[in-house]
This record gives structure tokens, sequence and C-alpha cells, in this order.
């Protein structure tokens, strides 16, 4: 890997490139300082990074022992979106507000802000532009309120934004991520592999979500349509969430009026999933090109 990295290195140089990467290879290297600075002449940019509230620590640690080796340090931090079909903009802010503290006391004013499609891109990039707006809000402080400043460009306040979020939560946690809007949708009703991970009432917590989700969707903003996307994931999780849980126990317990009427549910669901594909079907055209929807086409 490292004769790999270092003709790159002499290539760009060659090209009058400079080079940034991903600094994970020199966390823990074997390498002594003299060898590592031999590597890094100083026109190559290591990207120290990290994305969860509780790292902080780590980053600090590994931003230190990186500025050992060079000056030239870049910082990239996440904006939660690669987890589920809903974004986590909550968490984003919080893992902003930790990891942002070493980062600041380092001295390190090149930061990048990413946002992954990890496992089927399920969520839209737009999701998380209120946790954008933290972030740079804190690189470049102004006066302006900054919920006003987010709904002025976006028509919707953060607080309005981190709506979405709780798509995921049906078991809070507040130093945890969750992406139960994603397993819940794709959870089988059948083999009920994520049952035990889903308590009585999430079904409860969707339809109470369902009106505030279906009300934001009717705001005139460039952004609706997300929003009744995520209304519609929500109608589907309403009855979805908890039917394997209930299918079990009527069966379990030989209640053939309970079976019956959950019977004659799974076409409502299948209804609502309908909508919600096509609903969101909508959106992923709007935003992408056609590539990579296969893959929810599939799943759903």
């Amino acid at each position: 890997y490292l004769e790999h990295m270092k003709k790159v290195f002499d290539i760009c140089k060659e090209e009058g490139l400079y080079p940034e990467f991903w600094a994970d290879s020199f966390y823990d290297t074997e390498l002594t300082e003299a060898e590592v600075k031999k590597l890094l002449d100083g026109n190559q940019k290591p990207i120290v990074w990290k994305y969860r509230a509780h790292e902080a620590e780590a980053v600090r640690g590994y931003i230190k022992k990186i500025k050992t080796y060079s000056d030239n340090v870049m910082f990239a931090g996440g904006l939660w979106k690669w987890n589920s079909y809903a974004p986590d903009n909550s968490y984003s802010v919080r893992s902003i507000d930790a990891l942002f503290e070493p980062v600041f006391e380092y001295g390190v004013d090149d930061i990048l802000m990413t946002s992954w499609g990890n496992d089927g891109n399920e969520c839209s990039a737009f999701a998380i532009m209120s946790s954008l707006w933290y972030a740079a809000h804190k690189l470049y402080p102004c006066d302006v309120d900054l919920s006003k400043m987010i709904e002025s460009v976006t028509g919707y306040t953060q607080e309005e934004w981190e709506v979405c979020d709780k798509l995921n939560y049906v078991m809070p946690e507040v130093d945890k991520v969750s992406n139960a809007a994603k397993y819940l949708l794709y959870n089988d009703f059948l083999i009920g592999l994520f049952d035990y991970n889903t308590p009585e009432h999430a079904g409860e917590i969707y339809k109470g979500l369902l009106p505030k989700l279906e009300a934001l969707a009717k705001k005139d903003s460039q952004f609706s349509y997300l929003f009744e996307s995520f209304a519609k994931l929500c109608k589907v999780l309403t009855r979805k969430a908890t039917y394997g849980k209930r299918l079990y126990k009527a069966y379990q317990e030989k209640d053939r009026g309970v079976l019956h009427a959950l019977e004659e549910e799974i076409w409502e669901i299948k209804k609502d999933l309908q909508e919600f594909y096509r609903t969101y079907r909508c959106q992923w055209m709007h935003e992408n090109k056609g590539f990579g929807f296969e893959m929810i086409d599939v799943r759903v």
C-alpha cells in the first residue's frame, strides 16, 4: 500500500497536483516518524475523519498524531443520511458540536462535511439541508438566527427538518443512531428478524408522527415532495412496524379472530406500500438519474 501511495504521490507531483487522502493509514502505523515524513513532503493533505458524537477524543488523538507528520491537515465530519430512508439531522448536529471542538482546538481550518449514500442511497441528499447549514453556521458564525436562515432557504425551520429524523426512532437513544425506518420497512412478516428490536407501541409512535409529516408536506416549498415521501413511509409503518409481532402472538394464542383481521390488514399495508413506492420513485427521479433505483425496486 505504501509503495502504491508513493507512486501516486510521485505522479501527482509530476502533474502539478496536490492529492488529499483519508489518513486512516497513519492512525496506527509501524513506520517511524522520519519514514512517514519522507512519504509526505507537504504537497499532500491527510484527512482525519470521524462521524460519531462520542468520537471527539479519538479525533483529538488522530489530529495530534497526523500533525506530527504534516501541518497540512483536513478534517471530514458527517451529515447522517446513509443509514436509512430518513436523515438524522439532530444526531448530525450533536456530532458537529462534539467533533468540531478538537478540530478548532488544533487549528484545523480545512473542513469537509461528507454525506454518504451507503447501501442503496435511500435518503435524499437534500434531507440533511438543516444540519449542513448548522455546520456552515459553526464555521462562519453570524448574528442571524440559524433556524430563520434555514427557513428562508428551504421553507422549513431546523426543528421541522428534524421531524423527519423521528422516523428512525421508535427506541430513542441519546448517544446512538437508529435506522428503524429502513429495517422496519424491509423486515419480513414471517421471519421477523427485527421484531425483537421493535417495541409494542411502535405503530402508535408512527401514527402520532403521521399528521405532522402530512402537514409539513403541504407547505409551499421546493422540498415539500420530500415530506410527502416521508409521510407515505410513515403511513406504511403505522401498520407494518408491529405486524410481525402481532401475527406471531395471535398464531401462538390460536386467536383466529385476530388472525383473520390481520389477513385483511395486509391488503391495507400493500396499498400504503404502493403509494409510498410511487411517491418515492418520483422523488428519486427528480433528484437522481435512474441508475441505482433498481436496488430500491427489488427491495420494496
